[in-house]
């Protein structure tokens, strides 16, 4: 079954990096590939949710995704990964609804510019504690398919399973 994604960048974002990507940098992070994608945009672009849902996540890592925000949408069963942001407009817990600020396009964590990186897994309604980032645990849904190579992310472009569009 798709995943309905609404747009995610409150601007046209060019696609720099596509999911599974540079397969020889991403291994040493226990992935196949780039886990996302990632969109170019200027820094202080506004960042919408792509769905609805409750907030598993709002903070910084201190190191890969800088400050970050996951969306778990138990309505689909997955969740949504917005990283490297400027600020964050949500807080942990907190119900959302698809279009509502997340933050800003940033360049935190380790990059080289200003973009999103945004990723979608997946998930089983089964909550499990997931090590994402370093030193940071987050509660989290355990990802439908975490075997896959990309520890359960998905490509949120292939297959025409999910959409990103210009916002309204």
């Amino acid at each position: 079954m798709a995943i309905k994604l609404g747009p995610v960048l409150n601007a046209t974002g060019r696609i720099s990096q596509r999911f599974g990507d540079n397969p020889d940098f991403y291994k040493q992070y226990g992935f196949n590939g780039h886990e996302g994608v990632d969109l170019a945009a200027s820094c202080g672009v506004l960042v919408a949710s792509a769905t609805g849902g409750s907030v598993i996540y709002a903070g910084s890592s201190g190191t890969n995704y800088g400050s970050f925000v996951i969306v778990w949408d138990t309505d689909q069963n997955c969740k949504t990964l917005y990283s490297h942001l400027q600020d964050i407009a949500v807080k942990k817990n907190q119900i959302i609804s698809d279009g509502d600020t997340i933050g800003h396009v940033g360049m935190t964590g380790k990059t080289s510019g200003c973009h999103l990186h945004f990723g979608v897994a997946r998930t089983k309604m089964k909550k499990g504690f997931v090590l994402l980032e370093g030193e940071v645990t987050i509660q989290s849904p355990d990802p439908l398919n975490p075997d896959n190579g990309y520890k359960g992310w998905e490509d949120p472009l292939g297959s025409g399973k999910y959409m990103l569009r210009r916002p309204h």
